[in-house]
């Protein structure tokens, strides 16, 4: 039912150049702080524009932005396309390594892994009562990033209201969503118009 030890796939990453950033700028596109934006060597920027960005962002390649209006927090990885958003958001950046509190699953040999950062307490409360073998849990993430704040390679994402702090993976699909928050979208999962979700995992 859920998805376990997503890991991003490292590639090369840099800060963006001035002459990059005054690229963006003209392109219609502003940032909080552009220091905190990382992209893939391979991007292309001439398919980002009208885009505001907050906080720590990174960009893979083949990557599509257009007319988004606000991105914050993000992992964003390649070939991601992004038209016509309000509002893509997530509370916290995050760190190459630390120790993240955690919903896990046990099997009959002891082993756990992480499926995904607490979401809120009603969630959590979800998740006791309707699937007692989860449980909370200490997970240790070293050199990888692992289901936090990302857009799965492959996602799309069209004339949609606000998506804030939902994790999606690879080849999800969203189309007129109204307002998604704290959520978990799962390979290949589709979203259609005017949906309103909050504390899901689909």
């Amino acid at each position: 039912l859920f998805i376990s030890n997503i890991r991003y796939r490292l590639t090369m990453k840099k800060q963006l150049t001035q002459q990059q950033i005054e690229q963006l700028i003209q392109q219609g596109c502003s940032a909080e702080d552009w220091g905190l934006i990382q992209v893939d060597n391979e991007l292309n920027l001439l398919y980002i524009h009208h885009t505001a960005f907050k906080g720590h962002i990174t960009i893979g390649k083949d990557v599509k932005l257009e007319h988004v209006g606000l991105i914050e927090n993000y992992y964003i990885e390649d070939g991601v396309t992004i038209y016509r958003t309000n509002e893509l958001s997530a509370d916290k950046s995050w760190p190459d390594n630390f120790y993240q509190e955690g919903i896990t699953v046990g099997n009959e040999a002891g082993d756990t892994n992480i499926l995904f950062r607490p979401i809120n307490n009603e969630f959590e409360d979800w998740i006791g009562l309707h699937y007692p073998q989860y449980r909370k849990g200490t997970h240790v993430l070293n050199n990888h990033f692992e289901t936090l704040n990302k857009i799965g390679e492959g996602c799309v994402i069209r004339n949609s209201g606000v998506i804030r702090n939902v994790n999606m993976a690879s080849h999800v699909v969203i189309e007129g969503a109204a307002h998604l928050e704290y959520g978990q979208l799962h390979e290949g999962c589709h979203i259609g118009t005017q949906v309103i979700a909050h504390s899901f995992s689909i």
